[in-house]
């Protein structure tokens, strides 16, 4: 006889506990799985004891939540119970063969999905960050290259180096360009550029485009920031360019804002730019209804914090093959009545394009006016690139005015 609470067979042997009586009421009750719903009805005429009634329902259950594979592994589960034991040693273990696999694979169905994007979406940023980290420091190698190859060659005078350094300037030397503090703060340090000499400023003041590139903003980007401004803006336009200040010398964060910190920071990128802003009021007259910023890369998610920080001087923004964590924003209601032009394109590998529709749908949600461009390329500026620029800021001009 086999004891149903739990304990030990008496002294029969394991032989004798698997009769062919056992065996048959087994085979009946695993028969039962294979023949489907449409045969329960048959169930009452079979010699089945209350604790296999109970397995039963709990097995075929089972199939509602992680599927047949967990069904199948209940069955067995159940059989290898049976024929160790001769028997069900009580409802208990009933329900713990029957349970413990559907139940392990359903916590999994539920779990896996969540862990999978939240991993994907840091190592996403993260890689994002450390591609523009790699971006900014190739060029820098490449500068620091070309100076030691100017300074080692015999027949190269340092006269001779300066006249280089101008040649690769020379489409933009007749861009006015100073370098600025906020007031004695070295750390809030920006290039202002512009306005155009023998340009009348407009009546409601020049239009301002304050930019963020996808590395610090330091000297090796001041040149293309020379170049939009010249190629891609129209007169009556200025440009500022803050230097992102590293508080540092392990920072991977470029841009640091209040969600995405680093330590011993002094100020966010919000207020660096609410500063910039500021003090290009001071020294001339602004347009407050076109003041944008332009972003990519690493400089992306800080164009996103600074459009939603609250009391923003900034009426539009144009962010290019960026990131885009909500988690790591302010509050998205902040975009409503803000413009946004998102230039990303599909082959990016380092900014994923999902993310791109992402922000598209999220900021549109919250109110936002939202244009969406696709370039062919991948990561980077490809293509016409002022010409796109120019389209883009022209988009936010007529999107603030509506």
């Amino acid at each position: 006889m086999l004891n149903t609470r739990g304990g030990e067979p008496k002294n029969e042997s394991r032989s004798n506990l698997q009769t062919p009586a056992t065996r048959q009421r087994a085979g009946r009750a695993l028969a039962l799985f294979d023949l489907g719903w449409e045969e329960t009805e048959r169930w009452q005429d079979w010699d089945i004891d209350g604790g296999e009634y109970v397995l039963i329902f709990i097995v075929f259950g089972g199939t509602l939540l992680p599927g047949a594979s967990a069904t199948l592994l209940g069955i067995e589960a159940l059989r290898r119970i049976r024929y160790a034991s001769g028997g069900l040693r009580g409802r208990t273990a009933a329900l713990a063969a029957a349970c413990f696999w559907p139940c392990m694979l359903a916590v999994l169905i539920m779990v896996l999905p969540w862990w999978q994007s939240e991993r994907q979406r840091h190592t996403e940023a993260r890689r994002a960050q450390v591609q523009a980290n790699l971006d900014q420091l190739r060029q820098r190698i490449d500068a620091v290259k070309s100076q030691e190859l100017d300074r080692n060659t015999e027949k190269t005078s340092p006269g001779d180096v300066k006249a280089k350094q101008s040649e690769a300037m020379a489409d933009v030397a007749d861009v006015p360009t100073q370098d600025l503090t906020i007031g004695d703060d070295e750390q809030m340090r920006y290039f202002l550029i512009g306005p155009r000499e023998n340009v009348k400023p407009p009546e409601n003041g020049c239009k301002l485009v304050v930019i963020l590139p996808g590395g610090d903003g330091g000297e090796d980007f001041h040149p293309f920031v020379r170049r939009i401004f010249k190629n891609a803006l129209c007169d009556g336009y200025l440009v500022a360019q803050p230097v992102a200040f590293k508080w540092r010398p392990s920072q991977q964060i470029v841009w640091p804002t209040h969600a995405s910190s680093v330590e011993g920071q002094k100020f966010a990128t919000e207020d660096f730019v609410e500063a910039v802003v500021a003090d290009v009021k001071s020294r001339h007259k602004i347009d407050e209804r076109c003041v944008f910023t332009l972003s990519w890369s690493s400089g992306g998610p800080a164009g996103y914090a600074v459009s939603l920080a609250e009391d923003t001087p900034i009426a539009g923004s144009y962010v290019a093959m960026s990131v885009f964590t909500p988690d790591d924003l302010p509050p998205l209601d902040n975009a409503r009545g803000h413009a946004y032009f998102i230039d990303h394109s599909p082959d990016d590998r380092v900014c994923p394009f999902r993310m791109a529709e992402e922000a598209e749908q999220k900021l549109k949600e919250h109110e936002a006016t939202v244009r969406f461009n696709e370039y062919e390329g991948g990561h980077g500026w490809r293509g016409d690139v002022y010409g796109r620029i120019r389209g883009g800021i022209e988009w936010l001009e007529g999107a603030v005015a509506n």
